[in-house]
């Protein structure tokens, strides 16, 4: 099979007039989401390839160790034909996500097990309203200042997360989120990182986007002190939300504990297999 003909998107503009030629072209099949910030700075970096065809278009993302994959096409017939009309240039760490309410995945779920893919991860999303906060020892606990050394904060992400389910921020990005929201981190005396937790403020919600402990400090309650103290500092948000994995019920319980629930909304990660 040949290499399917991809172009590379120069900057957010040609994104954006290539989404509003697809949405009046009439291709309503689509993973892509509108205002995705995260593609467009990363059609700016040069970060994005596209093929173009009568039925829609399929977009390839390298983003640090993921290859995503985005599409709008006419039908699912052609989102299929599309898919594995780029499959040469795919690969054991190529994704595809999709984001919906619970139990609305039928189609997709046979989309991408069509054109070689298979369910991979589900995140779930978690929503909590203002509430009371009881006030926590934060005695170890700092907020980290824009322009802060973030290098271990980053080293711990590329640790415990994984890239192909989660966006994995590089120190700009990060620095970004900072200034957007805030990093609360747990130190050590010798100042070794223990844990941490990123968020960042979207209009009137607080989005909690990574909490870690590094492994040999667990089962201390590091991960319920770091919560509880952003939950403090962010009680004027009028919501907040997060995603975390299905699977992960130690974290779901502790949400839950924290006055979190489910909303309905999940985010779906599908991996092809060469």
């Amino acid at each position: 099979m040949p290499d399917p003909d991809l172009h590379m998107l120069a900057d957010q503009e040609e994104l954006a007039q290539l989404g509003h030629r697809l949405r009046s072209a009439g291709c309503r099949t689509t993973n892509l989401l509108v205002g995705n910030r995260r593609l467009a700075n990363a059609a700016d970096a040069g970060l994005l390839r596209a093929t173009h065809g009568e039925s829609g278009s399929v977009i390839l993302f390298n983003d640090r160790g993921a290859q995503r994959v985005y599409f709008a096409q006419l039908s699912a017939d052609t989102a299929v034909a599309a898919l594995i009309a780029c499959a040469p240039v795919f690969n054991d760490r190529t994704v595809a996500d999709v984001t919906g309410r619970e139990g609305q995945f039928e189609a997709f779920d046979d989309i991408f097990a069509r054109a070689g893919f298979r369910s991979y991860k589900c995140f779930r999303r978690m929503s909590r309203r203002p509430a009371a906060v009881e006030s926590v020892d934060s005695s170890a606990m700092r907020s980290l200042e824009p322009g802060a050394d973030i290098g271990q904060v980053l080293s711990m992400i590329d640790a415990v997360f994984d890239p192909l389910a989660e966006f994995m921020p590089d120190e700009p990005e990060l620095q970004a989120l900072l200034h957007r929201g805030g990093i609360l981190v747990e130190s050590a005396p010798d100042g070794t990182l223990r844990g941490f937790l990123v968020h960042e403020t979207i209009g009137n919600t607080s989005l909690l986007r990574y909490v870690a402990v590094r492994p040999d400090a667990r089962g201390r309650g590091i991960s319920g002190q770091l919560i509880a103290r952003y939950l403090h500092d962010t009680a004027r948000a009028v919501r907040h939300d997060l995603w975390v994995w299905d699977r992960n019920d130690r974290a779901i319980k502790q949400y839950i504990a924290n006055g979190y629930a489910f909303t309905g909304q999940c985010n779906k990660i599908y991996r092809f297999e060469e």
